[in-house]
């Protein structure tokens, strides 16, 4: 009897004691955080200088398909058929010009914003793993995604922005 005593205590107590060992939970802002990151102003720059260029592309289109719409509109009258089918045609080769570049820059955008963020990403990830290693954080939890957070928490945002040389 003494001995499944032994035993049993052999085994429950070192579960006991892991039970009982704190468990350390951080949050963070991470949108919050990450736009103070000046990487995030360098690519929303190097974004905005796209959006400006394909703008202007598509601004220069649209001018060419309303100058060529209203001249069609006009002379149609006196156009011959084959013509006014040409001319229609031109016409309608601009607006699915037009619509094929529009789709392929929003493509362009997609990919230029995932390709600048992804190292921005990790960036931070590296030092958000820092900061749980060196503060002995079991887990930490982006404070958009939690309804509720204890008082026990701890919020992690000024040691990832000290990490980051942010201030």
């Amino acid at each position: 009897m003494v001995r499944k005593f032994f035993l049993l205590t052999l085994f429950v107590m070192p579960a006991a004691l892991f039970a009982q060992e704190a468990i350390k939970v951080g949050y963070i802002n991470t949108m919050e955080v990450m736009s103070q990151m000046p990487e995030v102003k360098l690519m929303n720059d190097s974004i905005q200088r796209q959006v400006a260029l394909f703008q202007s592309t598509i601004k220069e289109l649209e001018d060419e398909y309303t100058k060529k719409q209203s001249d069609f509109v006009q002379m149609q009258d006196s156009l011959p058929e084959n013509i006014k089918i040409l001319k229609y045609r031109e016409i309608q080769s601009i607006s699915e010009r037009a619509e094929a570049f529009q789709q392929d820059s929003q493509q362009r955008l997609q990919e230029l914003q995932q390709r600048l963020l992804t190292p921005i990403q990790e960036k931070f990830k590296k030092a958000l793993e820092e900061v749980g290693i060196e503060n002995h954080f079991s887990y930490v939890l982006d404070a958009n995604a939690i309804l509720y957070v204890s008082p026990q928490s701890t919020n992690v945002a000024p040691l990832v922005k000290a990490k980051l040389g942010l201030k």
